[in-house]
């Protein structure tokens, strides 16, 4: 169900599944200090992806409120703050939405540009609105 699950982009691959699955708890383990028990992990077979780059892997969890956690801002910041020579640096979370969902979030970010750049125009300090 996708309101268990998130998208970690830049994990790097692994042979199967079950080391995905490995991979992912490590890294919420070992790097992020969360003791968070995985599901299921698989991949993302898209045509987006250049044979360069890791694909997605999507994560799935018992409970709802891991989700949470784990796209909490500290979290997500303890995620980017890891150092360069960290194998997990570069790696980035998302939450898991469908198609539709994707384009609306997309649309409502466009609107909150234009809105930001009226604000900018209009000579409005300290105003902004975010996402």
């Amino acid at each position: 169900m996708r309101r268990n699950r998130v998208v970690f982009f830049g994990i790097p691959k692994q042979r199967t599944d079950f080391e995905d699955h490995v991979m992912v708890e490590k890294m919420l383990y070992e790097e992020l200090g969360l003791n968070i028990w995985v599901k299921k992990t698989f991949g993302v077979k898209s045509g987006m992806n250049s044979g360069n780059q890791n694909p997605p892997l999507i994560a799935e969890f018992w409970h709802n409120v891991v989700k949470s956690i784990i796209l909490n801002k500290s979290t997500r910041y303890n995620l980017q703050d890891l150092p360069t020579n960290n194998r997990f640096h570069g790696v980035s979370v998302a939450p898991d939405l469908s198609f539709k969902e994707r384009h609306k979030y997309k649309a409502l970010k466009q609107i909150m540009i234009n809105r930001n750049i009226e604000l900018q125009t209009s000579g409005s300090t300290g105003e902004k609105w975010i996402n």
